[in-house]
């Protein structure tokens, strides 16, 4: 990122700025590289079943992390994840009313 500073009214200085986690002292884990990926086939069909399944699924991996496909006919629900298990998908989405079973 450029930052420009005003030293006098006819100079200006450029200055780029970096952030180096290195010069903090703290690490910062990527979770990134440990995501992955879960796809399962549903009985999430409409915008109500998802309306219904929403808190059950944000609550277990997070808003933005998961997407159901209602347009295909198997409604593929995908689901990306560091911290979950396929097994806590299953009984988040059966116990908000649905059938679930994992896709190979």
């Amino acid at each position: 990122m450029l930052k420009k500073h005003n030293t006098s009214p006819n100079f200006v200085v450029e200055q780029q700025l970096a952030f180096r986690p290195e010069n903090t002292g703290f690490h910062f884990p990527s979770n990134r590289a440990f995501m992955s990926t879960l796809r399962f086939k549903t009985t999430i069909n409409c915008g109500g079943c998802i309306k219904a399944v929403t808190p059950a699924l944000n609550h277990e991996v997070g808003a933005n992390n998961w997407q159901v496909d209602t347009a295909n006919p198997d409604k593929i629900l995908t689901v990306n994840s560091a911290q979950t298990t396929a097994a806590r998908i299953l009984v988040a989405v059966e116990q908000a009313g649905f059938e679930i079973s994992p896709l190979s």
